[in-house]
């Protein structure tokens, strides 16, 4: 093994310069990481799962991924070992594809400690070491990736005044472009308020087709892209459509690539992470619960994309 120099949370290779965790007593750190890519968690406890829960957490936000729940299953499906790996095989595959209910059942299956001594001041250097949206350029561009495409597209300042009248669209100019303002109006979620705008709609948001969107991993509801008015109240799309409307609904990763996810918070507090589906004639842009299911009932209508935020 390399020679590394030992912290109270972390060792660092001092030939690669990379991050690797592993077995502290005085950290009570029981698993490893090497060269960022080994991480490996056996089920020893409580806190051993509390301790892989959270560098996975950091892992995925320090790659912008947070909001992007296939990325972190990916992540974290080979780090099981031992005991861990046989819980985590047991688990139905709702549970095994959900970030969210997988760290559920991980905290049930392996509770807290009933007494924990910490010391918190420990984790003040933390900060430091993890990249936050509020470090991202303020103005930009809101660029769209269309799978299987290699032209770029941006989200157009024009709305649709066809189809889905009111509803934003995509350009292929960056003269054509959407230009926004990063504003951070919460802990987890951001707003883009719309630079120049001239009418009472500042902000870029979602609004939902049905009035009462059911969220779950099998649903084919959608929701359009839109100029909102500061309460939430109205859109850009007028009367044309009826549900929920909200502003406060953007998760943007770090850099590079500020990677950019329209996420719906339910009032129960989970959140889900929107997919991008872009119709074809219209060039109307559709944030979409699950874009499998909603593709597969509207086959060849609709190209499935990413959204990135782009420093002007």
């Amino acid at each position: 093994m390399s020679t590394s120099t030992q912290s109270r949370y972390n060792v660092t290779h001092t030939d690669t310069g990379t991050d690797a965790f592993c077995f502290d007593e005085g950290s009570g750190f029981r698993y490893y990481m090497v060269d960022g890519n080994a991480l490996f968690f056996s089920g020893i406890d409580g806190v051993q799962c509390e301790e892989f829960i959270q560098i996975v957490r950091r892992r995925a936000l320090t790659a912008g991924k947070q909001r992007d729940n296939d990325w972190i299953i990916d992540f974290v499906t080979p780090c099981f070992i031992g005991d861990a790996l046989r819980f985590h095989a047991a688990l139905d595959d709702e549970v095994k594809d959900n970030w969210s209910l997988l760290q559920r059942a991980l905290l049930q299956k392996y509770p807290a400690p009933e007494e924990r001594v910490v010391d918190y001041s420990s984790f003040a250097s933390l900060d430091s070491t993890i990249p936050t949206p509020a470090s991202a350029p303020r103005q930009g561009l809101i660029r769209v990736h269309i799978e299987g495409s290699e032209s770029a597209y941006y989200v157009s300042c024009a709305r649709s005044t066809g189809p889905w009248a009111g509803c934003y669209m995509t350009t292929t100019t960056t003269t054509e472009a959407l230009r926004v303002e990063l504003v951070r109006s919460g802990v987890d979620l951001s707003k883009f308020k719309i630079v120049g705008h001239t009418d009472m709609f500042d902000w870029l948001g979602v609004t939902w087709q049905p009035s009462e969107p059911v969220f779950s991993t099998t649903s084919n509801q959608f929701s359009w892209l839109v100029g909102v008015q500061d309460s939430d109240l109205s859109c850009s799309a007028g009367t044309n459509l009826y549900g929920p409307t909200r502003a406060q609904v953007w998760s943007i990763g770090s850099s590079p690539g500020y990677a950019l996810s329209p996420t719906w918070k339910e009032d129960v507090g989970k959140s889900w992470e929107l997919d991008i589906a872009i119709h074809k004639t219209s060039h109307v842009i559709f944030p979409v619960i699950n874009s499998k299911r909603f593709l597969s009932i509207r086959p060849n209508a609709w190209d499935i994309a990413t959204l990135a935020f782009e420093p002007v």
